[in-house]
């Protein structure tokens, strides 16, 4: 499977606790997005990053994107539906990598540091 569908259901909670809707229409009516990732290897650590960059963008497009700092409110929401749709993502991903550099982003960033440290040594020919 080389793609998944990013959807956010965090947004669930604000939408039952105004009575508005139940959970079948919700559901329904969820954003989603499809992402591929067909060009990368995720068995690797590069692959894996520049999924999870991918997916959090999605998220980030699913769950409208970044609420004002001063909305409290909505910022939860937002918390909430970004980790939602993560969650569900990288778990449709079926890759232990990529979740355990979600779940522990110092051992992605250490990675990311080490493979451009190696990157700007070029090929050791003197350059």
């Amino acid at each position: 499977m080389t793609r998944i569908t990013a959807c956010t259901f965090a947004a669930f909670a604000l939408v039952t606790a105004a009575g508005s809707a139940n959970a079948a229409e919700y559901n329904r009516a969820a954003p989603q997005m499809t992402i591929s990732y067909a060009d990368l290897d995720i068995s690797r650590p590069a692959g894996a990053q520049i999924l999870l960059q991918r997916l959090g963008m999605a998220a980030n497009s699913v769950c409208g994107g970044q609420p004002d700092v001063r909305n409290l409110r909505m910022q939860g929401f937002y918390k909430a539906c970004f980790s939602d749709a993560m969650n569900g993502a990288i778990a449709a991903v079926h890759s232990p990598l990529v979740a355990e550099l979600y779940s522990n982003p110092a051992l992605a960033n250490a990675q990311q540091n080490t493979a451009e440290r190696i990157a700007s040594r070029g090929n050791g020919l003197g350059q």
